[in-house]
């Protein structure tokens, strides 16, 4: 398996070993192999370079799961560039924040997006280049006036496909922005260096114990960490296969990993439910899915979950800040209520008075806080938003917000 390594050199890596494999198969579309996977990347790298994008230098993508989106994410790291890939739900301020934040210069959104773009394009300041996605309808559509952008078809930017740029890219160095939901104010840009996202997939793959045999369903968009990271991410350092959707269905969902053959999924804690709520038949058993990865497992249906679908739920508790520090142990039996045990090779964690920062008995709730054991393996702050990054950081540690309590064996309650 591939876990040492900056995202570049594993997808380059995976692509000569695995070139044939299917990496990921479009639900009721493409199929793409490792090695076309890598070919489309260095495409986008070529592309990226001729258009100016320096090291460093943030790319914004704003679409949903495709062929095409996928090879900008990791185009955009083979360019040592930074991927920001925003909510597709965006307009109004939450978009200009974002674009404006982030200071992007160029962005890849899908046609249908663009009249959102353009009720704010007079609030854009750096914004200079809009690379088009095709429409995956293939209708010809009107493109509405963007002033002072220039507006690129995917096709007309993309480069030589056969050989990506020198720029190597560091643990240290930055690989993604990723804004939270911005729930109590403008949603923070959490800024993620690529040994922080080369984590979360190796803990994805410890944690789930993945291996080139899974096929992982995953309809979570690129905008969030959990699908990019874990699924897609991690499936590429063991050599598995992830099948894309582009939404969520909880009548789909069964029918779907049948179709596919899938083995794993990421189905956190509404989702879960949903499914729960469909029409129960006798046939449930009957699917090829083993695990998912669930955050939260909902403790008042978990162990029938797992029983009525014959599979097993691995509850985590996670941060797009901190990665996913605890799990579930694989070879213990579930706990209902219970997110699992903390990394603590990776992690210090500890439960916090929030008001005096003392450290809490076992069994007493208070604050998760924690700090990494290991360089570049959470984030380095909130993008151009010093005091918000000054503010989760307090006496050393990063003050998550969360609460719980670690009970006498060491296992975590959110």
């Amino acid at each position: 398996m591939l876990f040492d390594r900056p995202l570049p050199e594993v997808l380059r890596t995976r692509a000569e070993i695995s070139r044939d494999t299917t990496f990921f198969q479009m639900v009721d579309g493409p199929s793409v192999s490792y090695g076309e996977a890598y070919a489309r990347a260095v495409a986008v790298a070529n592309g990226l370079v001729a258009l100016g994008v320096e090291r460093g230098a943030c790319v914004v993508i704003m679409a949903e799961n495709s062929v095409e989106s996928i090879a900008t994410w990791l185009g955009i790291h083979l360019a040592a560039g930074v991927e920001v890939a925003v909510n597709t739900a965006y307009r109004g301020q939450s978009l200009v924040h974002a674009l404006e934040n982030s200071r992007a210069e160029i962005m890849f959104i899908e046609e249908r997006l663009l009249d959102r773009l353009a009720a704010v394009g007079d609030q854009l300041t750096h914004l200079a280049t809009v690379v088009v996605y095709p429409d995956a309808s293939g209708a010809a559509t009107h493109r509405p006036a963007l002033p002072n952008v220039a507006l690129r078809d995917y096709a007309a930017v993309l480069g030589d496909a056969a050989t990506p740029p020198e720029r190597p890219v560091a643990d240290g160095d930055l690989a993604a922005v990723v804004y939270t939901s911005g729930t109590t104010g403008p949603a923070k840009g959490v800024m993620m260096p690529h040994g922080q996202v080369s984590l979360f997939a190796k803990l994805g793959v410890e944690g789930a114990r993945m291996t080139a045999d899974d096929v992982h369903y995953c309809f979570v968009p690129l905008y969030h960490v959990a699908g990019k990271y874990m699924a897609i991410y991690g499936s590429m350092m063991t050599g598995g296969t992830v099948v894309l959707d582009t939404k969520f269905s909880a009548a789909d969902w069964l029918p779907r990993v049948r179709a596919y053959n899938a083995t794993m999924s990421h189905v956190h804690g509404p989702l879960v439910e949903m499914i729960y709520k469909q029409p129960a038949t006798p046939h449930d058993r009957d699917n090829p899915v083993t695990r998912i990865v669930a955050s939260p497992f909902p403790a008042k249906i978990a162990a029938a979950f797992e029983q009525r679908f014959a599979l097993r739920g691995i509850e985590t508790w996670g941060m797009t800040e901190v990665t996913v520090p605890v799990w579930q142990p694989f070879d213990k039996p579930l706990r209902v209520g219970c997110c699992g045990r903390v990394r603590d090779d990776y992690f210090d964690f500890r439960i916090l008075d929030p008001v005096t920062d003392a450290e809490l008995p076992p069994g007493e709730a208070g604050e998760f806080v924690l700090r990494p054991r290991r360089p570049w393996t959470i984030m380095q702050g909130y993008l151009h938003m010093p005091d918000a990054t000054l503010a989760a950081w307090r006496n050393l540690w990063f003050h998550t917000g969360d609460h719980g309590y670690i009970d006498a064996d060491g296992y975590v309650y959110f």
